[in-house]
């Protein structure tokens, strides 16, 4: 492709070698940038899954919470009760 680009290049009446050189350092810049993406979006995702897994890990952990509260207020109640 590449090769084919330069060719079509050096047939146009502008043809200039540091302009092939800036486009191709270029076209490796944004591919390197298209790859960094790629893996920021999967890294994205696996964060998303783990913020779900503890997001559901706090809801257990606060209903756990709020019923060990309530045996708790039920306790204190009974001790005052035989006071």
């Amino acid at each position: 492709r590449k090769a084919l680009e330069d060719a079509m290049r050096r047939q146009g009446q502008n043809y200039n070698p540091k302009q092939v050189i800036m486009d191709r350092a270029m076209e490796d810049k944004i591919i390197g940038l298209k790859l960094e993406l790629t893996k920021a979006k999967g890294n994205i995702e696996k964060l998303q899954e783990e913020n779900q897994r503890l997001q559901a890990s706090n809801d257990r952990l606060l209903e756990k919470n709020n019923e060990l509260q309530e045996k708790l207020e039920q306790k204190e109640i009974s001790l005052l009760n035989t006071i």
